[in-house]
């Protein structure tokens, strides 16, 4: 049986289109303006040559607007980093595949979207001074200052709320900000009705029927934050439970969809803790740490999270990352980009099932923490994505719904 089609924006009915058109632009356009509001701050820093670099970075930000804005081709990357022959032999492949070069409002949304973020980095890569700059960090910092107070009620429960932290999304807001202000315990009740699909009695069961040799569990980070301070609780209750030895922390190599987690994001959150007011939050820190310095963690950077493949493609790209998945308890896929990986970017229908949909990507037991941001969903039953169209018509994108779903190779 043929797959489904792929979300495009060529589709004015998926919300690809929505998203390219408009959120993609605003997304762009406060980078510029972060960007040139450090002016003074990067003149001071590396004098005129910093300056010039600033020039550089915009016009190739404001060039890439215009060409979202007008559907233009794609282009190769032109910078030199590990990944840049990857992307530009999947933009040979998809040429041919499409007989026509690739464009905004043509091609596949997951490879759009995946380059639109790839070709920012590029503008920061061909400057001189600013390589590795960051442009989303301010404003993850700031989502992080701003849930301040749940994050400190939070530290006192290590429970499996890192489900709900996946609301606060800054790329779906278009960088707004999104900061979690309510008590997370309090919400998970009055969020556990809208848990399209509740697996997690499934997951405990897997958890703690293969607990006989304790391997590592793996969690592939999203966004951070409020949410990957909830992962670092879950992965807490992990150890602490004994459900695993060792937890391995998988985040991106390079800024990525606004708001998910980079090797800076998740030390600049340790410091925070460290120095926060709250007696409980800094021994969090210090415990963390020690998992970390113990090996109980591992964090984890590849640069398969931040190319545009959907995870079938890991067994014959990747065989080694796929070999250690292979080797681990089970896999946790936080958020709404992970999703869309695991099955294709495809538009499925609803009730296809999970197993289905992942293809054949089963290098161990896969489970998904994920709330609904995009016109797709797995696994649900015969009837559920009806009443839920009937309570609410934009639930596919609204962020209020979610999954837990799971799929175990071992049963």
């Amino acid at each position: 049986m043929a797959n489904p089609r792929a979300l495009s924006a060529k589709y004015e009915e998926d919300f690809a289109y929505p998203t390219v058109k408009d959120r993609l632009p605003i997304i762009l356009t406060r980078v510029i303006d972060h960007v040139y509001r450090l002016k003074s701050t990067i003149t001071d820093q590396h004098s005129e040559a910093g300056l010039e670099d600033l020039k550089f970075i915009c016009a190739a930000l404001s060039r890439l607007k215009s060409e979202i804005q007008t559907d233009k081709p794609f282009r190769p990357l032109e910078d030199v980093m590990e990944d840049t022959g990857l992307w530009n032999e999947h933009f040979r492949e998809t040429e041919k595949e499409e007989g026509r070069p690739p464009s905004w409002f043509k091609s596949p949304w997951l490879y759009v979207e995946c380059y639109f973020y790839r070709k920012i980095m590029e503008s920061f890569h061909l400057s001189t001074h600013l390589k590795t700059f960051d442009p989303f960090q301010a404003q993850k910092q700031q989502a992080y200052l701003a849930s301040r107070q749940a994050i400190s009620s939070l530290g006192s429960y290590l429970t499996d709320v890192c489900l709900w932290g996946n609301k606060c999304d800054l790329s779906i807001s278009a960088g707004a900000e999104n900061p979690q202000t309510t008590n997370p315990v309090k919400q998970l009740t009055n969020l556990k009705p809208n848990l399209l699909c509740d697996e997690g009695d499934q997951v405990w069961q897997h958890l703690r029927d293969n607990n006989s040799d304790i391997q590592h569990i793996d969690i592939v980070l999203d966004n951070a934050g409020f949410e990957l301070f909830g992962d670092l609780c879950f992965a807490e209750y992990l150890l602490c439970s004994g459900l695993a030895s060792t937890v391995h922390l998988h985040a991106k190599a390079m800024p990525w969809f606004v708001s998910d987690v980079t090797e800076g994001d998740f030390h600049w959150t340790l410091d925070q803790l460290s120095k926060d007011e709250s007696p409980k939050l800094q021994k969090l820190a210090e415990r963390w740490r020690r998992h970390l310095a113990d090996g109980s963690w591992k964090f984890c950077i590849h640069q398969f999270w931040t190319l545009p493949y959907d995870f079938v493609k890991m067994k014959t790209s990747f065989p080694q990352l796929y070999e250690e998945f292979s080797r681990g308890k089970i896999i946790f896929f936080k958020g709404d980009l992970n999703y869309r990986k695991l099955f294709g970017d495809l538009k499925w229908q609803p009730t296809t099932s999970f197993k289905e949909a992942l293809r054949g990507f089963a290098p161990t037991a896969v489970c998904t923490l994920r709330s609904v941001k995009c016109d797709l969903a797995v696994g649900l039953d015969e009837g559920v994505a009806e009443t839920t169209t009937a309570k609410d018509k934009n639930w596919m994108v609204s962020g209020d719904w979610a999954v837990i779903q799971v799929c175990s190779t071992l049963s």
